[in-house]
């Protein structure tokens, strides 16, 4: 090629007038080296580079020719370095090059070229030197000569590709992104610019695949493996089988990583078809066999982790077996394949039960632990992995050192300021369940509330999504579900819920792990159904269980019974409750599959024969066949003798057997020393809650007494009681409380009746003092004096005053489930601060009774003012106990019947049961046949055995009573009990009620204030409900009798304006409507203008000087009717607020007989200082009343007096 001074090319030499003669010489010059080049003959281009040194040296510096000849002679230099490798010649070429740059003007159209040559130069030089100058000149001029090299240039993606491995040079060297980033876009053009047939299309691509990958190590933004997959997968067309190993085996690892991001199958089936390409091309000698046979390994345990094949995790272990055969032994990757094959090894026992594996899973773990140093990193991932070999080993073996080992070795873990946020996250797991474990096994709450901890602080690291969240999810709903069955807080179950919701979510309908998380949330939708009763909660449950079961084999070998196991339990739930016989059949077949998916040695073979046990013996109970009964017995007793005494099932095994003896008991004698050996084993230390334990005695109890083992069922029943106080701790919210002792309906009435069968009457009132009115007896300990205590011990006064006005305060709204949470747990813990402060107090001399419950002697001295009469009716016995000073007298009560007492019950409230569940119907109201029947069943036999049968000679004051009715004779008309035209209670006694012999005596400890400071609250219109015109009458008079009475009405009484006022009214009076709830008395209360003022807000109060309340409204002193024994209504609502006389109604009361009687009563009372004249004169009231009224007991028995 040939220059004019134009600086265009002469192509044909025919016209030599017009060519410098420079330009001759430069030009057979350039032929010269051309040919030396061609010939690689060193001798021959060192001559052709000597002579242009010659003809270059007079040349003017601005000759034009003179900086083609140096371009010329650069080339020719950098040719010779690369034949002969001299570095002087390529730093010679860089500047002879960077001279010709210097010397050609911008605009020279074959300016690019020189560029290209040159860049390329300091490019070469760069490898040489290594220094930072020489490779930015190599960017600098690649740069230019691509911005100048024309659009059709042929050799323009050599030019990128160039530029693009000198970025890759300088990012090499200094790390900085820009020249990463910028070097896979010039590399991405070169594939596709002209020319690009001369590229290394593979080569070019494996470097993008690198880059994308180093870049995602250092981003973590997910769309770079995607690149890095796309560009990796093209590199692959390359023939080479040893490249295609290499590049097969990178492209696996990076499918591998891209998983653990987006767990998907796919990728898990590309890592194993690209591993298993790389391991085929890998000589079996290859120092990197190993590391390539653990690749394919991590593909089946990712595949089995979607799919859950066993067959993927046997070629796992397989491949990793001989990774571990093919590393040396000083390789450090050794003790990670040892690791792994820990994990492999526990996935297949989890799949198969098989022992050996498990045993051979804790065998790799505990080699690899011991071939790494406790601080290398390593390390603490492999003490993860045998954790949790450990923990499953403990789910087989319940050997409490292998639950301890697995703990301890994640408490480690989670300690560690090494552990990588991933592996924090997998042992937070892993220690919240092994919690939960240990809570099962010895029954501490403080592992549940640590494991619920650990869990949610795991959920903080896991991913947004995918398995590993979904796991942590359900770990964190298993937990709360648990601490809802200790305590019974109904927020626990709401979050159960929602969590268990969310990790279903979570994962897609085909994945394997999906059946185990609805079987959890299937567990927590039925016991919600338990508490609210919605039969909507238990098809949820089988729906979801159903789904679960269908998927086929579950992620685990046991979890296919479980799931059967609770299915059987739901399908007999809602057979119980809508008697539809498939779905009996359908409980029967679905716990004989739970049999059948375990051996007899399995750990859960036991729970699943209870199951099938109990499906029998609903089966016999709707059919008769007593083979059922037999095959159920066959079970239970099978399953006992293989349950260890420290196993947490066998509890529930013996309630079981139990139940399943006493309707053995109604066809044939029970084997010989049956009821011993229950007794002994419900005795044994147990782990179960409070409240399982407490029906496991109530079940034996029951036994006992329905076999005429009389002090056998009275001393069970009285450790049922006992336990009674444990199964609503003082932390829980008033409605949770109620919940927890639901269970417990009928308990007093039999532990009462069997101490009285065998003669122990002391016994059966003071068990009657400790079992009813349990959280009653929690708010007296809180309004307890403290004058001496503070004289004595003022520091600890101070302290049972902060505790007592915490746990006052009103806890956040419902619907705010992560406060409500909060508030439970920081109650939790008062309640606790509280138990130990008390065992401090008692510790004081004089202190060691204090806030204990009363003796007999104490309950005896309560009396003195009058009888008090504890009346009891059940299938164990009908009796009477009347105390008195000297006395605790035993009155059977031959003619009540339970059944009675039911119906009777029923019609006046206008409720009936069918099965478990209550139903209205219309209510007939107090009849006199309700009355005439108490008086001859319950009132005539007491008050003749008082000597009160008759009225009282002229002149003699009407003697008191205190009734104390346990169970639901409690909402019954003793006080008015009576024959039409003839004798009544009425005219006999002035009857109170007291919830608590306890209460009373508190109310008489608490002496008048003598003030009269008092508020009326009316509500002729109530938002929502009828108006009630008789208020405005009823309060009018009021306020003329007692004139300065503060008053609230209509839109005035709110909820806050009652509370503010209440702490300054000695007496109150309301009247408005009311509600008593029949199953949550919690939310029962007084319907003011804005809201309704429930019990518990009312029961909060702490009013020093209450005098009297009273509530004219509809059924005040109504209590719930399942948890009739707890005396929870607005009557004893007001009585803890602090006052000591109330006046309520026992069901629905008319408007205007409500105001007449409040009127007549205040007129009576007069200006009393004191209400302690108030039972006489309702009683009075009531009598004119009846007068008035003679054949509508409904309008004049309902109002009652409770206090001293």
């Amino acid at each position: 090629m040939r220059w004019r001074k134009k600086r265009e090319p002469i192509d044909d030499p025919a016209d030599e007038s017009e060519v410098h003669p420079t330009a001759a010489v430069l030009s057979e010059l350039q032929a010269t080296v051309a040919a030396a080049k061609q010939a690689g003959d060193v001798a021959a281009l060192t001559g052709a580079i000597d002579e242009f040194e010659r003809v270059l040296r007079p040349m003017a510096a601005d000759d034009f020719y003179r900086g083609i000849g140096l371009h010329i002679l650069g080339e020719a230099l950098g040719f010779r370095y690369r034949l002969a490798g001299d570095p002087d010649d390529l730093r010679s070429a860089v500047k002879r090059g960077g001279q010709a740059a210097a010397t050609t003007a911008p605009d020279d159209p074959q300016r690019f070229i020189m560029l290209a040559v040159l860049a390329s130069h300091c490019r070469q030089l760069f490898k040489v030197t290594g220094r930072r100058a020489d490779i930015d000149a190599a960017i600098k001029w690649g740069s230019e000569s691509l911005d100048l090299a024309p659009a059709d240039d042929q050799f323009k993606a050599e030019k990128f590709h160039n530029l693009a491995v000198a970025h890759q040079l300088r990012f090499e060297l200094t790390g900085a992104v820009k020249d990463q980033d910028t070097m896979a876009a010039l590399y991405e053009k070169s594939l596709t610019a002209a020319g690009n047939e001369r590229v290394d299309h593979p080569a070019v691509l494996s470097t993008m695949r690198n880059a994308a990958m180093d870049k995602f190590v250092r981003t973590g933004q997910p769309e770079l493996l995607d690149r890095a997959i796309e560009w990796g997968e093209r590199a692959l067309e390359d023939d080479d089988p040893a490249v295609v190993s290499s590049q097969s085996f990178l492209l696996a690892y990076i499918y591998n990583e891209r998983y653990d991001l987006a767990n998907s199958l796919a990728d898990a089936e590309a890592t194993i078809r690209h591993a298993e390409v790389a391991l085929a091309g890998t000589h079996p000698d290859a120092e990197d066999r190993a590391s390539v046979l653990f690749l394919v390994a991590e593909g089946y345990r990712r595949r089995s982790d979607q799919v859950g094949s066993r067959a993927d995790v046997e070629t796992g272990i397989e491949r990793l077996e001989q990774a571990v055969a093919a590393a040396r032994t000083d390789d450090p990757q050794r003790a990670r394949f040892l690791s792994n094959l820990c994990v492999d090894y526990t996935w297949l026992f989890e799949l198969t039960g098989d022992p050996e594996a498990l045993a051979t899973a804790i065998d790799r773990g505990e080699q690899a632990a011991a071939a790494t140093r406790v601080s290398d990193p390593d390390h603490l991932q492999i003490l993860g992995h045998l954790s949790t070999a450990y923990s499953a080993k403990y789910g087989l073996s319940a050997d409490p050192d292998d639950l301890e080992a697995a703990i301890a070795m994640n408490q480690r873990l989670v300690a560690s300021p090494a552990v990588r946020s991933q592996a924090r996250a997998a042992a937070l797991a892993n220690l919240a369940t092994l919690y939960f474990d240990r809570h099962a096994r010895f029954g501490a709450a403080a592992d549940l509330d640590a494991g619920i901890t650990a869990g949610a602080e795991a959920l903080e690291l896991l991913p947004a999504t995918g398995p590993d969240r979904s796991a942590g999810l359900s770990n964190l709903a298993v937990g709360r579900r648990r601490r809802y069955d200790l305590f019974g807080a109904v927020a626990d179950l709401d979050a159960a819920i929602e969590l268990g919701e969310q990790a279903a979510q979570a994962l897609p309908a085909d994945h394997p792990h999906r059946p185990s998380r609805l079987t959890n949330l299937a567990v927590a939708y039925a016991e919600r159904f338990q508490r609210v009763r919605n039969s909507a909660d238990l098809d949820t449950a089988i729906e979801h269980s159903e789904q679960a079961v269908a998927a086929g084999r579950p992620l685990k070998h046991d979890e296919l019974g479980m799931a059967f196991g609770n299915l059987s339990g739901y399908y007999l739930e809602r057979f119980d409750i809508g008697g539809q016989v498939s779905d009996l059949e359908a409980g029967v077949e679905r716990a004989e599959q739970a049999v059948a998916a375990v051996g007899a040695d399995h750990p859960r073979w036991a729970g699943y024969c209870s199951a099938l046990a109990r499906a029998l013996l609903d089966r016999y109970r709707y059919a008769g066949d007593a083979a059922d009964l037999d095959d159920s017995i066959d079970l239970l007793e099978a399953a006992l003798a293989a349950t260890p005494v420290e196993r947490p099932a066998r509890g529930g095994l013996v309630a079981n057997l139990a139940i399943t003896y006493r309707e053995m008991a109604k066809r044939w004698p029970l084997p010989d020393g049956a009821l011993g050996e229950l007794i002994e084993a419900v005795s044994q230390p147990s782990s179960d809650s409070p409240v399982d334990e407490a029906a496991r005695y109530t079940n034996v109890g029951m036994l006992a007494m329905e076999t005429g083992a009389m002090p056998a069922a009275a001393a069970m029943f009285r450790a049922a009681v006992e336990l009674l106080p444990r199964c609503a701790p003082r932390g829980l919210d008033w409605s949770d409380q109620v919940h927890q002792l639901s269970g417990s309906r009928g308990l007093m009435g039999r532990a009462v009746a069997t101490h009285l069968a065998i003669g122990d009457v002391a016994g059966a009132v003071e068990l009657a003092e400790l079992g009813r009115g349990i959280l009653v007896s929690d708010e007296l300990d809180a309004r307890a004096d403290l004058t001496e205590l503070a004289r004595s011990a003022p520091e600890l006064a101070e302290d049972f005053t902060r505790i007592r006005e915490r746990l006052d305060q009103q806890g956040p709204a419902e619907s705010d489930t992560t406060q409500v949470t909060a508030w439970l747990l920081q109650r939790r813990e008062l309640a606790d601060q509280w138990d130990r402060l008390i065992g401090q107090i008692r510790e004081l001399p004089g202190f060691a009774d204090f806030l204990a419950r009363p003796q007999i002697g104490d309950l005896q001295q309560a009396a003195a003012a009058g009888a008090i009469v504890l009346v009891n009716s059940g299938e164990a016995g009908r009796d009477a106990v009347l105390l008195r000073p000297g006395s605790v007298e035993h009155v059977p009560l031959d003619r009540l019947r339970p059944a009675d007492v039911e119906a009777q019950l029923g019609r006046l409230l206008g409720v009936e049961r069918q099965g478990d569940e209550l139903v209205g119907v219309a209510p007939t109201g107090a009849t006199h046949d309700l009355l005439g029947w108490l008086w001859e069943t319950v009132t005539e036999p007491v008050l003749t055995a008082l000597g009160h049968a008759g009225p009282p000679a002229d002149g003699d004051v009407l003697p008191r009573v205190w009734w104390v009715p346990i169970g639901t004779l409690g909402l019954l008309p003793l006080h008015a009990a009576g024959l039409p035209g003839g004798t009544s209670a009425l005219d006999c006694v002035v009857s109170s009620y007291t919830p608590t012999v306890r209460t009373l005596i508190q109310a008489r400890q608490k002496q008048p204030s003598g003030r009269r400071t008092r508020l009326s609250v009316a509500m002729r219109r109530t938002p929502g409900l009828h108006d009630l015109p008789g208020t405005v009458a009823e309060v009018n008079h009021l306020r003329r009798r007692y004139p300065g009475s503060a008053g609230l009405s209509d839109a005035g009484a709110t909820i806050g304006s009652v509370l503010d006022a209440l702490p300054r009214a000695d007496w109150a009076h309301f009247a408005c409507h009311a509600a008593s709830h029949p199953t949550e008395p919690s939310r029962s209360g007084l319907y003011l203008h804005d809201a309704v003022l429930s019990v518990p807000a009312i029961s909060r109060l702490r009013l020093r000087t209450g005098e009297l309340a009273y509530l004219s409204a509809c059924s005040t002193g109504q209590g719930s009717i399942v948890h009739a024994d707890e005396v929870l209504h607005l009557a004893s609502a007001f009585q803890l607020a602090g006052y000591r006389h109330v006046v309520a109604t026992q069901w629905v009361v008319d408007d205007a007989i409500a105001a007449r009687a409040s009127r007549r009563f205040y007129d009576l009372l007069g200006d009393s200082a004191s209400a302690d004249p108030a039972a006489v004169i309702l009683n009075e009231v009531t009598r004119e009343l009846r007068d008035q009224y003679p054949g509508q007991p409904h309008l004049w028995a309902p109002f009652v007096h409770s206090g001293p």
